[in-house]
């Protein structure tokens, strides 16, 4: 499930992502930069916000999720819920989460 929010300011990005696991529920997050256009570097910057919650619990932090997000970020915004923390964090895979993933294009 992709929730969609957008804000009128997209110059600062992310204010304090710890906020983001204040919400009862919330396994783990992780944060995609991503450009609308994707390859076109002077594209604007979009931002998705993957959450993983605990079973039985996205409606209801859906709503607190998507205020927290509202006041924590000032770009276009996408959340998304994950069906398992897998999804973002393995621990068999690795010793600590990516929080922060970029993939918009390197500037040459």
């Amino acid at each position: 499930m992709v929730l969609e929010a957008t804000y009128a300011d997209s110059s600062c990005g992310l204010k304090n992502k710890e906020a983001l696991t204040t919400v009862e529920g919330v396994q783990e997050y992780q944060i995609v930069f991503t450009k609308e256009q994707e390859g076109d570097s002077s594209s604007p910057d979009t931002l998705l916000v993957r959450f993983a919650v605990e079973s039985g619990e996205q409606e209801r932090v859906k709503t607190a999720l998507v205020t927290l997000v509202a006041e924590a970020v000032q770009m276009p915004t996408s959340i998304e819920f994950v069906d398992s923390m897998s999804n973002i964090f393995d621990p068999n895979q690795t010793l600590k989460p990516n929080r922060v993933v970029d993939l918009r294009p390197k500037e040459v």
